[in-house]
């Protein structure tokens, strides 16, 4: 048999499918077909073999077949390091991940292996048991030839005839000479597999050595492309450096330029409040002189009247007493707490859950938001309702303040007192009463017209709306929204009430009064209560309930936030 001018002495077919694969071999001198079936590993005859292959972790075949499997499986706990392949021909179709050399297939380990070396590994492994075969295969057919010669001559002696005895020598001979060929084929095989291992070695550190400079050619290029850009970045950054530089220059002497304009302005402003300042401390010079000429008039008046009552050492001192027209101040505080502690407090949750349906944002803070919004009701019911109401009774706490200063020191030089005596001290309430009685009679005497003013109902409740939507400006609720009857109603109770209080208060003889810390006032632990997880000292941030004071009692100190605890 020729093929292209060439003889063909063997042909050999490999069936390589998805799941198995399989050989047959003939020779062209014989019409008989060699097939396998007795697969390493197969569990019984077949006439292929599993199309399996597994990789040892350094990329070697350990097994192919149906021992990959098995192999496999006795790998047990390190089975995860070894990569094992099947159905690996149909990845040249279904495969979406190539690289330059081909389809791949991405291990467990994240190991990318060419589609192409796996077929080309498995097709050699079915080669090189193909011929491995074939080669024993034509020396037992050379074997058994010779060997058919000495079966003919032992059915000659068997039919009776005589021996050649010659023929026996060369039978002798011929046995001999072939053990010798079995004997020098079996070290010409074992060199021939040994070689083949050197070949594979030499072939694996060819292969090795080929993708270590691979690599190490893609990791020249990757440096070098990195300097590259490096150089370039490098270059960048000190041109923006030098820019930046320039803006900096630039900027600085514009800030300068700016700073100095602004300083002029500032100046300028501040001299214009400086006479603004100057201009109101005049007036108030001019009024403080009025009223001083004003005080001497009453001072005159009020010694007589105590020389009329012939005060001496020995005076006994007059506890005021309240008439049946004046609440004590100890019911009028009770009415205070119940006030600020109840109802206060209840309303002020009420507007905070309002307030977080207009702005969620309010809730991430609610300790605060509900302090700010006591501190609002406080200030705008109970502090500017006690204004309303002080300035319309009979005297201010300033007129009684100034009358003091001047009364006091001649009234302890009457009596032989030194002015800041214990006994001095002691009897300042009963100097201060005398004093509120004698203000109010010469008020009473110098004119007709010193009734307190009177608040009709309309009136009154024009002043409960007013104060409702100062409330509601403070805490920036818009009127226009559309707020609620309920929290409207619940508004203008609670500014009733609390401005009925402060009238009680006012009005109550000696005259109470509540009182509120400016911002930034230093915290005082006589007249200060701080609330609960603030520190007790420092600064005043606001006031959330005011303090209620007569003349110098406390009856409650002024409740503040401070700034908080760490």
């Amino acid at each position: 048999m020729t093929i292209n001018n060439k003889s063909i002495n063997l042909v050999i077919g490999i069936d390589f499918g998805t799941s198995r694969s399989g050989y047959a071999y003939a020779f062209t001198d014989d019409t008989k077909i060699y097939g396998k079936t007795d697969w390493s590993g197969a569990p019984a005859p077949y006439p292929k073999t599993q199309s399996h292959l597994l990789y040892s972790p350094d990329g070697e075949v350990i097994a192919w077949g149906f021992d990959a499997r098995k192999k496999l499986a006795e790998l047990q706990k390190d089975a995860d390091k070894y990569m094992f392949f099947q159905n690996f021909k149909m990845q040249l179709r279904e495969s979406r991940q190539n690289n330059a050399n081909g389809f791949v297939i991405t291990t467990k380990n994240r190991k990318n292996i060419v589609v192409i070396d796996l077929i080309a590994d498995y097709l050699r492994l079915l080669k090189d048991l193909a011929l491995k075969e074939i080669k024993e295969i034509k020396i037992l057919n050379y074997i058994c030839s010779d060997l058919q010669r000495v079966l003919i001559w032992l059915e000659t002696l068997k039919s009776g005839n005589k021996p050649n005895y010659q023929d026996i020598d060369k039978v002798v001979i011929l046995i001999s000479g072939k053990n010798k060929l079995l004997s020098l084929y079996s070290s010409l095989l074992q060199e021939q597999i040994n070689f083949q291992d050197k070949i594979s070695l030499l072939k694996q550190d060819i292969t090795n050595f080929q993708q270590k400079n691979s690599q190490q050619t893609q990791y020249i290029s990757f440096i070098e492309d990195e300097k590259r850009k490096l150089t370039i970045e490098n270059n960048n950054l000190r041109q923006n450096n030098q820019r930046l530089s320039n803006e900096r220059n630039y900027y600085a002497r514009q800030i300068q330029t700016n700073t100095q304009q602004q300083y002029l302005l500032q100046l300028q402003d501040e001299i214009r409040q400086i006479n603004k300042k100057y201009n109101d401390l005049e007036k108030d010079i001019k009024h403080l002189e009025n009223e001083r000429n004003e005080l001497v008039i009453e001072k005159g008046q009020i010694l007589g009247k105590l020389a009329a009552k012939q005060i001496d050492k020995t005076t006994t001192f007059v506890t005021y007493t309240s008439s049946d027209d004046n609440i004590q101040h100890h019911i009028l505080y009770q009415e205070f707490k119940q006030l600020k502690d109840q109802e206060f407090n209840a309303f002020s949750n009420k507007l905070f859950h309002y307030r977080c349906e207009q702005s969620l944002a309010l809730k991430s803070n609610r300790k605060r938001e509900i302090t700010i919004i006591k501190s609002v009701l406080s200030e705008n019911i109970l502090i500017n309702g006690m204004k309303i109401f002080a300035e319309n009774s009979d005297f201010s706490p300033e007129i009684l303040e100034n009358a003091m200063k001047v009364v006091r020191p001649s009234f302890c030089h009457a009596l032989g007192i030194v002015e800041n005596s214990e006994i001095s001290k002691i009897l300042s309430n009963e100097l201060e009463n005398l004093i509120k009685q004698g203000i109010k009679f010469v008020t009473k005497t110098s004119s007709n017209d010193t009734t307190k003013r009177s608040w009709n109902e309309e009136e009154f409740t024009e002043a409960v709306k007013d104060i409702s939507r100062t409330v509601y400006t403070a805490l920036q609720i818009a009127e226009e929204t559309n707020i609620s009857r309920e929290i409207r109603t619940n508004t203008d109770n609670l500014v009733r009430k609390g401005l009925e209080l402060v009238k009680k208060i006012a009005s109550a003889d000696p005259p109470g009064n509540l009182w509120i810390e400016q911002k930034d006032t230093l915290f005082d632990y006589e007249k200060h209560e701080a609330v609960l997880g603030c520190k007790e000292g420092g600064k005043i941030l606001l006031t959330v309930y005011p303090g209620y004071v007569v003349g110098n009692r406390i009856f409650e100190k002024a409740l503040v936030f401070t700034e908080q605890e760490e």
